[in-house]
């Protein structure tokens, strides 16, 4: 365990707890104890943990009702149900525990592929992503399901991937009215296949009109970033680096 039951007492003011690369990591939390933890968690942020089967021990469950930022990479033995909606209705095995239960308020979700698939497999309902204010993605979006789960997020980040567009989903098959309506941030990195944020296609433009800042960083073939009927009228903010034949038509 990363943090052993006898460690917590002296760690009253402990707000972001990282974990990554840790290869034989299991468990994070070693606790004995139903109660509170003595410290008011604000950032969790677990990536790249090969062996990591869940929190805490299989005895106990905890809640972080402080945690506002979570961010679940790369954790390909994390237990499925723990990202399954938390009900009433069925029984809830002791070591496996929801993420609604777990993060109640959370308002700035980071996910890879593998973490998005559970989510998604646990058919996620309900309303506790309605609040999410940020996502953070390590992969291209080829589907619009997830977005219409998260309707009211007002920041993207796509980071780190090898594709040539964010959006590449049908507009045919996209309810553009209720498809994250309320963005007004982008932001990509390290992106070097990135050719554009959309297709007029994709049915991205719609929620474009809405962006306020817009941030495209070492984005190395990106061509014509978006489609040409694009207004950015409410556009206050653009960062554009180390993107070598990067045009704005």
């Amino acid at each position: 365990a990363v943090l052993p039951f006898s460690l917590l007492p002296l760690l009253p003011k402990l707000k972001t707890l990282k974990v990554r690369n840790c290869d034989f990591v299991k468990i994070i939390f070693d606790v004995t104890t139903m109660g509170p933890l003595p410290f008011a968690l604000e950032n969790l942020i677990l990536e790249r943990l090969p062996n990591l089967e869940n929190v805490w021990n299989s005895n106990v469950e905890l809640t972080f009702p402080q945690v506002k930022s979570l961010s679940l990479c790369d954790l390909p033995k994390l237990k499925y149900d723990m990202l399954k909606p938390f009900t009433h209705l069925e029984p809830h095995p002791l070591n496996q525990v929801s993420i609604q239960k777990l993060t109640p308020n959370i308002e700035h979700l980071t996910l890879s592929e593998h973490e998005l698939n559970m989510i998604l497999s646990g058919e996620f309902q309900g309303n506790h992503l309605n609040e999410l204010k940020v996502l953070a993605l390590f992969f291209h979006i080829e589907s619009d399901v997830f977005l219409q789960r998260v309707p009211n997020i007002e920041k993207l980040e796509v980071l780190g991937g090898f594709f040539t567009e964010i959006f590449c989903f049908d507009s045919l098959n996209v309810d553009e009215a209720g498809l994250v309506s309320q963005l007004k941030v982008i932001c990509s990195d390290s992106l070097p296949e990135l050719v554009s944020i959309g297709s007029e296609n994709s049915g991205i433009v719609p929620f474009l009109r809405n962006l306020e800042t817009l941030q495209v960083i070492s984005c190395f073939s990106s061509i014509n970033l978006v489609p040409c009927t694009v207004s950015f009228s409410n556009l206050t903010y653009l960062k554009v680096k180390s993107c070598k034949m990067i045009q704005l038509k």
